[in-house]
């Protein structure tokens, strides 16, 4: 945005210089049409390496002000740039004073304008109107703009400017005061300083706006924006200083204001073929998560043929500071964070703050310098985190408590940035302490599998179940291997005063659904080991005892112990 309001305020320059200088050039040579067109020619493009063509009549008076009336005025783009048009005026009018030019000093009695199109990479200025009053001699005058930016396929935005201007022709310099315009349903209000306007413009003000609605603004600039939240980006207002060369353009102090959220900052942005940016930001509080895309059913829009395409030609360095910080659901505090983008690799790392009680400290890249598919990758550690409300946060299984820590490195190659979950792989391993298992007491299974091995030896089935209905334990611990969305476990152990479990199975992170089986054992129970099945979605998933193979371990170990009475121990090879 700040390329294309630098690129605005040129084309707004460049008007006026053609403006003043051309006519004024032409009056010199005052009768001959024809001589007067080529010299005319010849001087704007010494001047600005851009080609002036008049083709319509050229009317002209002489006093008490020299003026010029042309027609059908166009101006061409510099030979470097391919010479393709740039502007063009139907009506094009300026006056000067006599007296001041025979001193060789140029002061305009005024600028006028009207059906110009200027045309730019991707957009046009049409329906330009320009208007000023007498200037050139350090008097203030009025000064009005109008036109409509147009993208390629999108509405456009009509844009009206008015202020006054002191234009110092001798000097070069040109100041806009009380300047207040709309942009769409934009409004907004500065000045802007510039100096060297025929030779290398420097600009330099202050620019404020009013809250407008970006995703309005967005859409009649035809870029497409559609995301989770339908009121995101609704209510935005910026103020910042901006200074603008043809090497760099700056935003110093910005403040801004996206719906609620307070941005602080400043930002640079590098001029070439390739524009490069860097920018230190601070906010206070940001839901990440309201500004992703949406997701789109299949039959709605489709996914452009090169979702990453735009991402190859970043080139940028941030440092974020948030005070509150939500992304992917989960909720961090302190956060900061540098994130780099060049020759198609974008990096944020390290990024560190507080979540859940605990801290945490994430690496995430992005390599999308292939043609096919991008590749992600995040390596992170968090220590001492409250397991119950992140698991919860992050839409997984909400049943396990505890203090914990966590360590992961993933990493997914997709073509279609929707698609990540489908082609996610990595390991995660993570350590829980002092938690529970709600929803599930092994104890009481353990007991109910005891009860159903004492019923088949003829004794009472007797159980007491626990109404607490959880688990308590004082260290979990384990390990998974994540393969196209489908996280594996064969080294899960629990460990609890009363109980000890072993586990494995898998957790289909893309179907949000568990199958993990147990295997508990307790002193209580007589130290048989008990299969207890886990199995359905993350929010309410079922535990199964399995019978069978907790009778037939039952049988196994009172078998056992018979052998032993009648010391036939190892008479029999018994599993």
């Amino acid at each position: 945005m700040a390329t294309r309001a630098r690129r605005i305020l040129l084309v707004v320059a460049s008007i006026v210089i053609v403006l003043v200088v051309a006519a004024p050039a032409a009056l010199w040579l005052l009768f001959d049409e024809q001589d007067l067109r080529a010299r005319a020619s010849q001087y704007i493009r010494q001047q600005t390496g851009r080609e002036l063509t008049l083709r319509g009549p050229i009317r002209l008076s002489f006093f008490p002000w020299l003026g010029a009336e042309l027609r059908d005025v166009s101006v061409a783009q510099p030979a470097a740039a391919g010479g393709g048009p740039f502007a063009r005026f139907a009506e094009v009018g300026l006056r000067v004073r006599l007296l001041p030019l025979i001193r060789g000093a140029i002061e305009v009695g005024g600028v006028r304008g009207a059906g110009g199109r200027i045309s730019l990479a991707g957009y046009q200025l049409r329906d330009l109107a320009v208007s000023t009053g007498a200037f050139g001699g350090g008097e203030a005058t009025d000064v009005s703009l109008r036109f409509t930016l147009v993208p390629d396929d999108a509405p456009g935005v009509p844009v009206a400017l008015d202020g006054r201007m002191v234009f110092h022709v001798a000097e070069q310099r040109l100041d806009l005061s009380d300047l207040k315009g709309t942009a769409g349903g934009m409004s907004f209000a500065g000045r802007v300083r510039a100096q060297r306007v025929l030779d290398a413009p420097v600009f330099d003000g202050q620019l404020e706006t009013g809250t407008f609605n970006l995703r309005a603004l967005l859409s009649q600039l035809g870029i497409a924006y559609a995301p989770a939240d339908a009121k995101a980006m609704t209510a935005v207002s910026l103020a910042a200083g901006v200074a603008s060369s043809p090497a760099r353009t700056e935003l110093r102090d910005l403040v801004a204001s996206l719906d609620g959220s307070t941005l602080k900052g400043a930002a640079t942005m590098i001029a070439g073929a390739t524009p490069s940016w860097d920018a230190a930001l601070a906010v206070d509080s940001l839901d990440v998560d309201r500004y992703l895309p949406a997701a789109v059913a299949a039959s709605a829009v489709s996914s452009p043929a090169d979702p990453y395409a735009s991402l190859r030609e970043l080139v940028a360095r941030v440092e974020l500071s948030a005070q509150r910080l939500r992304a992917f659901g989960l909720q961090f505090s302190g956060v900061s964070a540098v994130a780099t983008a060049r020759d198609g690799v974008i990096s944020v790392a390290p990024i560190r703050g507080a979540l859940y009680g605990g801290r945490g400290e994430l690496a995430a890249r992005v390599d999308v310098r292939g043609k096919e598919a991008a590749t992600y990758h995040l390596d992170g550690t968090f220590t001492n985190v409250s397991v119950q409300p992140l698991l919860a946060d992050a839409r997984s299984i909400s049943a396990l408590s505890g203090t914990g820590d966590l360590s992961l490195s993933l990493e997914a190659e997709a073509a279609d940035p929707s698609r990540l979950m489908d082609a996610l792989g990595g390991q995660v391993s993570m350590s829980v302490r002092d938690g529970r298992i709600e929803g599930a007491d092994l104890l009481k299974f353990l007991a109910q599998a005891r009860a159903m091995a004492d019923t088949l030896r003829g004794k009472p089935a007797a159980v007491q179940p626990d109404p607490a209905d959880r688990t308590k334990f004082t260290r979990l611990t384990g390990s998974t291997t994540i393969v196209r969305g489908v996280a594996r476990s064969r080294d899960l152990k629990l460990e609890a005063p009363d109980l000890a479990a072993t586990g494995e199975g898998t957790i289909d992170l893309v179907r949000e659904r568990i199958d993990y089986l147990l295997r508990a054992r307790s002193d209580q129970a007589g130290n048989v080991a008990v299969p207890i099945a886990i199995e359905g979605p993350f929010d309410a998933p079922a535990y199964r005892i399995q019978a069978g193979a907790a009778v037939r371990d039952a049988a196994k170990q009172e078998l056992k112990k018979q052998l032993e009475k009648r010391g036939l121990k190892g008479l029999l090879k018994i599993p």
